[in-house]
């Protein structure tokens, strides 16, 4: 069984990538400078109890943890699992 029918990997920006339909899985890895804005523009997409990652999210690494912190305390993210990893992980 392929998983072509199931994953679509992009290699774009997030900020210029038009998502054709909603996502169930989101992982957000980006340049440090653009992590908050990415978030911000890509949380839209993703459908209800999707599976949203985001890595360089510890506090140490602002401002994305303190956005993932507020998102967690908005309920916009449910279940947080977060990863005491070196830069931190974030499973929602």
């Amino acid at each position: 069984m392929s998983l072509e029918s199931y994953v679509r990997a992009v290699y774009s920006s997030s900020m210029d990538y038009v998502h054709p339909a909603k996502v169930d899985f989101v992982l957000f890895y980006a340049e440090l400078t653009i992590q908050e804005d990415e978030s911000q523009h890509c949380l839209s997409v993703h459908t209800p109890g999707a599976m949203v990652f985001f890595h360089n999210s510890n506090s140490a690494h602002r401002p994305l943890g303190e956005v993932v912190d507020s998102l967690i305390g908005e309920r916009v993210l449910d279940k947080p699992m977060l990863l005491p990893t070196p830069r931190g992980l974030a499973i929602c």
